[in-house]
């Protein structure tokens, strides 16, 4: 094994995902119940039911996130001392933090608001943008040609997604008072929307395959 802490980290993270998509598919779980719970309360004048609903929610949503998280970081920390780019994926993941600090403190500004939201999107997709490089740097090294090619796709496909779902935005929002545009702008979201999904599968399939390479 040549970077024996690259792959403790890189594994680290591909866990993480797998957490991650277990939590977003309880949450897609308990929200269809909490729904149901709260129409059920609405015809039975049951507040409880839908106080039990949000709480149901908010747990299952917190379950798996927060340790994802915690281990997504350990993992990053771990594989930076193999190669560099994860540290600088390690300072893109904590910036969405400081941002959500100041959203905090100034909530009653919606500009910082839309800030705070905008730095955070861009630093996450950035921080996958360095991990991925970082994964194509120690294929590079280990003379992997499929591993390296792999990444340049990856990050050709997360590049795009994004970029499409910025000009989706500004077609949205800069035109909003025609019609046709803010429609256009809607379908540009929802075709990104749904290759924004193929791009995180994509991803979490060049993490397993990293997972793997590194081991060898």
């Amino acid at each position: 094994m040549t970077f024996p802490l690259a792959y403790k980290g890189v594994k680290k993270i591909f866990i993480s995902e797998i957490l991650t998509i277990v939590s977003v598919i309880i949450m897609v779980v308990s929200g269809i119940l909490a729904l149901a719970l709260i129409k059920a309360a609405q015809q039975s004048d049951d507040a409880a039911a839908g106080a039990v609903a949000a709480v149901v929610t908010f747990l299952c949503g917190t379950c798996l996130s927060i340790p994802a998280f915690i281990l997504y970081l350990v993992g990053i920390l771990q594989a930076k001392k193999d190669e560099q780019q994860f540290y600088y994926a390690f300072v893109f993941v904590i910036m969405p933090i400081i941002a959500s600090v100041f959203a905090a403190l100034f909530r009653e500004y919606q500009l910082v608001q839309n800030i705070a939201q905008l730095v955070t999107s861009l630093c996450e997709v950035i921080a996958m943008i360095m991990i991925i490089t970082g994964i194509r740097e120690l294929a590079s090294r280990l003379g992997n040609v499929k591993m390296v090619n792999s990444a340049n796709l990856a990050f050709r496909m997360i590049t795009g997604v994004y970029a499409l779902l910025i000009i989706a935005r500004v077609v949205e929002f800069v035109f909003d008072f025609l019609p046709a545009m803010v429609v256009l702008g809607a379908v540009l979201s929802v075709a990104a929307g749904i290759l924004d999904i193929v791009a995180h599968i994509y991803y979490f399939i060049y993490l397993g395959r990293a997972v793997k390479m590194l081991k060898a």
